[in-house]
């Protein structure tokens, strides 16, 4: 069964020390994404051989919208994680909250 979770319930996980995994394809993720600490990037494309990469802290996933992060949940529990979560309704629901996010032009922005 698949653990959703809110973005609120993720934010406070995440600074408390939950791993945020981006499971975005790079295409996705290269205009904007995730800005705190405890942050991955694994595409959903390459879970099923970076999976190991996991640390032993509790995961939360996120995608777009949360299709994603719902198939790498199952695969994860298949691979006998139990500490994973899926953020309901994706980096949408995280954008809605002006929660911390970084576009590619402020991170090439020297201001």
């Amino acid at each position: 069964m698949i653990n959703n979770i809110s973005a609120q319930e993720a934010y406070k996980a995440i600074q408390d020390g939950a791993i945020l995994v981006d499971v975005r394809e790079s295409n996705e993720v290269a205009d904007i994404w995730v800005d705190m600490p405890n942050v991955l990037k694994i595409p959903y494309s390459t879970i099923s051989t970076r999976w190991q990469e996991l640390p032993d802290n509790p995961i939360i996933l996120c995608c777009a919208v949360g299709l994603a992060s719902e198939k790498a949940a199952i695969f994860l529990q298949e691979k006998g994680l139990q500490n994973v979560s899926v953020i309901e309704n994706g980096l949408i629901a995280w954008k809605l909250l002006n929660y911390p996010m970084k576009t590619a032009e402020q991170a090439r922005c020297k201001c």
